[in-house]
């Protein structure tokens, strides 16, 4: 089986487009999408081939255009794990949120700049912007995280509830 994004008009049920997605076939599966304002598609990967390897995990698609990964520097591709848990637009489409879990990490691309910004957060994997440059982060060990610009982490909210609360990855 071959990893891929299928296009479905959601009124008739019409398939309109299939993307193949990957050379790494049955390695790897999509574990979140988000699409931005103007219909591109994000997607996260999860890879589960030999843990060596270290394939690209987030891509860009479009309907009717080839896909594309965006390719990340290596230490960060490495932080990741071979295992992304979200990914989200910001609101005007100029920056990306990726978060790794099991990497205890979250990454962000700045398109314009083409810049990468990382930060280390235990459990990372809810995201969600708060604007443009807000980006509100949840963990599985019950932080809410709200950064600003480049990740800097601006607020944490992380007694806003009991103490055993554990967040899920999504937050939109």
């Amino acid at each position: 089986m071959q990893t891929n994004l299928t296009y479905i008009d959601a009124n008739s049920g019409e398939l309109q487009d299939l993307v193949e997605i990957g050379s790494e076939g049955n390695q790897s599966s999509i574990r979140h999408i988000d699409v931005s304002r103007n219909n591109q598609v994000a997607y996260a990967i999860q890879y589960f081939g030999k843990t060596r390897a270290k394939p690209q995990l987030v891509g860009l698609s479009e309907k009717g255009k080839e896909p594309v990964f965006i390719t990340m520097p290596k230490e960060q591709l490495n932080s990741l794990k071979n295992y992304c848990g979200s990914v989200v637009f910001s609101p005007d489409a100029t920056k990306l949120a990726v978060s790794a879990p099991r990497g205890n990490t979250i990454i962000e691309f700045e398109f314009n700049q083409q810049v990468w910004s990382s930060i280390e957060l235990m459990d990372g994997c809810g995201l969600r912007y708060q604007g443009n440059n807000t980006l509100c982060i949840s963990t599985g060990t019950g932080q809410l995280i709200k950064t600003t610009d480049n990740l800097t982490i601006r607020a944490s909210l992380k007694n806003v509830s009991a103490r055993q609360v554990q967040w899920d990855n999504h937050l939109g």
